[in-house]
């Protein structure tokens, strides 16, 4: 599939994806029960789409980045169930759209793409909708804010190892084994009951099964697009999931304060975004 139309099919999981775990987070489930059940739910829907990964066949260096992208998904997922429990789901949106800018960079570095004048302009469009964003938030957003830019900066880092490795293994054994690594981890740090899981499991009800699929489709698309496209145009078209975020989460009635400033950053952020890829 053209990875234009799995960017845009990313984009829309993706931005209903941020919603939904928002949602989950505030159902007082424990961090840890929380993101277990994200990931090997994550794992549940890729192995049913994907044949078992052949872990030993790997070489030393795609195993030891498929590790270290499992320790930094991680921490990202610890840092951003917090932060999704402070601040709205377009507020987090807008903020990962600060990807665009890192991925950019990395596409010119590492992987010889172009930045053309009207790219560039995209780009720009997009840091001052994310800056605009932020502003006269209260005291309290600000150091979660702080707290996701840090998160923003970890992601941009996993996504050009994953851009990198989709280029030398299956993507189905990077799908599977990008649930699983970090699932792994939580286990072994978290040793959750299984009964208190189970509960868990209970308690976030229809949200175990979307949280599942959203987040399963969006990366494994994410992760297609980003092996057969650049990394500036697929994170471009990705990042216009602000738009469904913020449309997603009218629906569930999650609205703290004005919309017309989200509102506004989203329309540029979609803007820079279609700047980028033209």
């Amino acid at each position: 599939m053209d990875a234009v139309v799995l960017s845009i099919v990313a984009a829309i999981l993706v931005g209903a994806n941020k919603v939904f775990f928002r949602q989950a987070a505030l159902r007082n489930v424990s961090s840890e029960h929380l993101l277990v059940i994200f990931y090997f739910g994550g794992v549940a829907c890729a192995v049913l789409y994907y044949p078992l990964p052949a872990v030993f066949d790997r070489e030393p260096l795609e195993l030891s980045l498929l590790v270290a992208n499992g320790w930094i998904w991680t921490l990202i997922s610890a840092m951003d169930t917090r932060i999704y429990k402070s601040i709205e789901a377009s507020v987090v949106a807008l903020l990962d759209s600060i990807q665009l800018l890192l991925l950019t960079a990395v596409g010119l570095i590492l992987f010889g793409e172009s930045l053309p004048l009207l790219k560039l302009l995209g780009v720009l469009c997009v840091a001052g909708a994310v800056g605009f964003s932020t502003r006269s938030r209260p005291q309290g957003d600000a150091k979660v804010i702080a707290v996701k830019l840090l998160s923003v900066c970890l992601a941009g880092a996993a996504l050009s190892i994953d851009k990198f490795l989709a280029s030398r293994m299956p993507i189905g054994d990077l799908v599977v084994l990008g649930y699983a690594i970090p699932g792994l981890f939580l286990v072994l740090y978290t040793r959750p009951n299984m009964r208190g899981l189970a509960a868990s499991a209970f308690k976030l009800g229809r949200y175990t099964f979307v949280l599942s699929v959203c987040s399963f489709g969006g990366f494994a698309c994410t992760i297609h697009a980003f092996a057969t496209g650049s990394l500036t145009v697929t994170s471009a078209l990705i990042q216009t999931s602000i738009v469904v975020t913020l449309l997603v989460e009218f629906v569930v009635g999650d609205v703290r304060g004005a919309r017309l400033r989200p509102a506004i950053c989203a329309g540029a952020c979609t803007v820079g975004a279609i700047a980028v890829v033209l």
